[in-house]
């Protein structure tokens, strides 16, 4: 619904989301696995993303199927699952969105990658996946993701870390419009 008026009523839209964030019912997880199968939009990513611990408890078969259609869900569906063998396939395939997608709310929400992984994808010419990867390791900052992003900086090595937690209530629902 929010989606549906989201041009026309926006403060309306914003207040279904984020009453959706906090609702408890198995029903919301699989209604926000549909609408990432059909190409969710920012607001509704978001609310998935902030209810992944749910959402691998509540709707795990259908983010698995996600994540075997590949696309950007896939990388969406495999961050949330937590999944490292679906991670790592993702990571070690072809499919570029789903490459992107699953790095952006890998960082998001703190789902770990292999950093090898992560690397290997560093490859010029892609700049949206440069960008994804060095981002991601960059908020990993672990000392296999440290190495990776201090050696593409030689002599100038950029500030690693991560805000404390992924919080879209504060963050981007009060902001939108």
């Amino acid at each position: 619904r929010a989606r549906a008026i989201r041009q026309a009523e926006p403060r309306i839209a914003q207040a279904i989301l984020a009453a959706v964030v906090e609702c408890p019912l198995p029903e919301i997880d699989r209604e926000l696995t549909r609408l990432l199968a059909e190409g969710a939009d920012m607001p509704s990513l978001l609310c998935a993303l902030s209810r992944a611990e749910r959402m691998r408890k509540n709707a795990p078969a259908e983010l698995g199927e996600l994540v075997r259609r590949g696309g950007p869900a896939a990388g969406a569906a495999a961050a949330m699952l937590a999944d490292p063998n679906a991670c790592r396939s993702i990571l070690r395939g072809r499919d570029a969105p789903a490459q992107r997608m699953l790095l952006a709310c890998a960082r998001m929400i703190r789902t770990p990658l292999a950093a090898e992984d992560v690397a290997a994808l560093w490859r010029p010419g892609d700049k949206l996946t440069v960008l994804a990867c060095e981002r991601y390791l960059e908020s990993a900052d672990s000392p296999e993701a440290r190495k990776a992003v201090w050696s593409r900086h030689p002599g100038r090595p950029p500030v690693l870390g991560a805000r404390l937690s992924f919080a879209p209530a504060s963050d981007f629902f009060r902001g939108y419009d």
